[in-house]
């Protein structure tokens, strides 16, 4: 079954938070930084494919991603 998620269908309100918790929520604990008021647009997709989850993360917001110790 494949997932689609996109900042659009966010609350623009919440869509900051709620991109870090669905990012580190795929791909594991990660330290996810983007600048306040930045708009943010972006979209993951993933799907299985046999006993592996495979999936594409698309955005052109400026941001970083950080490995945290976790």
């Amino acid at each position: 079954m494949a997932v689609l998620i996109r900042t659009s269908d966010l609350p623009a309100k919440r869509r900051h938070d709620a991109w870090r918790s669905i990012v580190c929520d795929t791909l594991g604990p990660l330290d996810c930084r983007i600048a306040p008021g930045a708009p943010l647009r972006g979209e993951i997709v993933t799907g299985g494919l046999g006993s592996v989850t495979v999936g594409r993360i698309r955005t052109s917001t400026p941001h970083s991603v950080h490995r945290t110790p976790a």
